[in-house]
């Protein structure tokens, strides 16, 4: 026995704690430093007992707000992590990064372009960069059957005539998911200014060898200041954070916003229309903010005792032609439009509070689903669920037109309505 502070403290209790400190400390480093190890498989079941797929284990890191797993500091250091503030009494908040020809395995992590957050003004070395995510083969509990991915700082060059890479502008592309394709994203990939922007993508859980590749084109070499913060984060197919299937995007928020992609774009190269207006046959116009060939679905969790969902326009400009301001209004107000015509959004059963005017489709610079002689952005409502907005755009830059304005998109505020 002992004498400590006043206390009696036996000598079988010592070796007790020690004991016990020193198997957590072994089965936690090893299992977290087998699982995060670039390249390297796990060597026993462990990792599917103490891996981070677990919601539990994420954190926020001290700086750059960002997301990071809890777990001793020496296995996130021995890992390809670094330590980024605390968790709890013991833990550090790890948080794991990559770039060019990285390969990771690590269930929340970032990609992020070469010298971040440095910008690349010059030509990007290697100008296609791959970024590698491994799945963990012993994770069975916890099958992962999709992969969010937050662009928290994304910007490469704009597309060109509403197309982006095709060997003349940059591209984002994933290889591996099953729905990448089929996501109603274009088949170039995507590009310009995207950051504050978030896509779903569906993986097959039974294919764990099947890598995931985030690759950035810039063999085009176009000069341009360039930077992107990706976040990667794999959910378990029976997490409540799952999003429905046809969901490109997914909010669970009772209220926020909703911003077309390429939004915040500026400075598009001027193009050659090729349906110039009458007037001026030869006018050159600039491109839409937004990327050709979208077919996607934008979907808002409903929360329980809600009864409906109000769309109001902080910005407006999509599709429809450029009509002169006595006449600018929502253009398409339709239920019979074909699905190929033209670019809208499609909000079933749109209507306003009263529900005396309803239309599915919207375009044209308002929001409104009173007739077409609307001039103001009204709000538009939906009583029926779920609570989905899908975009359209077809395979034409620029919208019919005699000026060379171009349309920026939407920005919409979404707010769900209390029974």
């Amino acid at each position: 026995m002992m004498l400590h502070n006043g206390f009696i403290i036996r000598s079988e209790s010592i070796r007790f704690l020690i004991l016990n400190i020193f198997l957590i400390d072994l089965l936690v480093c090893r299992s977290y430093q087998q699982l995060f190890r670039p390249g390297q498989e796990p060597q026993n079941v462990i990792n599917s007992l103490l891996t981070p797929i677990l919601p539990r284990s994420e954190c926020s890191a001290a700086v750059d707000n960002r997301m990071g797993l809890c777990m001793p500091r020496s296995a996130c250091i021995s890992s390809g992590g670094y330590a980024a503030g605390t968790c709890g009494f013991v833990l550090s908040c790890c948080v794991y990064q990559g770039t060019c020809r990285a390969v990771v395995t690590s269930n929340e992590t970032y990609f992020v372009s070469p010298s971040y957050p440095d910008l690349l003004t010059g030509k990007v070395d290697p100008p296609v960069c791959i970024f590698t995510l491994q799945r963990n083969p012993l994770i069975v509990k916890f099958p992962v059957c999709q992969i969010r991915i937050d662009f928290d700082e994304f910007s490469l060059a704009p597309h060109y005539n509403g197309i982006c890479g095709n060997g003349i502008t940059d591209s984002f592309i994933v290889s591996g998911a099953s729905n990448f394709n089929q996501s109603g994203l274009p088949i170039t990939g995507l590009c310009g200014e995207m950051t504050g922007q978030h896509i779903y993508l569906d993986v097959d859980p039974e294919k764990t060898d099947e890598p995931l590749l985030l690759i950035v084109n810039t063999a085009n070499q176009q000069e341009y200041n360039r930077k992107w913060s990706i976040r990667i984060r794999q959910i378990p197919c029976k997490s409540k954070y799952r999003a429905p299937p046809g969901c490109l995007q997914y909010f669970t928020s009772m209220n926020g916003n909703i911003e077309s992609f390429n939004y915040r774009t500026t400075n598009l190269p001027v193009v050659t229309s090729t349906t110039p207006g009458p007037l001026m046959p030869t006018q050159t116009r600039i491109a839409n903010n937004y990327l050709n060939n979208l077919n996607y679905g934008i979907c808002i969790a409903r929360q329980p005792k809600i009864c409906a969902i109000r769309y109001s326009a902080i910005e407006f400009d999509f599709g429809g032609s450029f009509p002169d301001s006595s006449t600018s209004s929502n253009q398409c107000v339709s239920t019979t439009m074909l699905a190929s015509d033209g670019d809208f959004l499609l909000i079933p059963l749109g209507t306003d509070l009263l529900r005396t005017n309803f239309a599915d489709r919207y375009c044209g610079q308002r929001l409104s689903s009173a007739p077409t002689e609307s001039r103001i952005n009204a709000d538009v409502y939906s009583f029926i669920t779920p609570y989905v907005i899908y975009v359209h755009t077809d395979n034409k830059a620029i919208a019919d037109s005699n000026t060379i304005e171009h349309q920026k998109g939407f920005l919409l505020k979404y707010k769900q309505i209390p029974c």
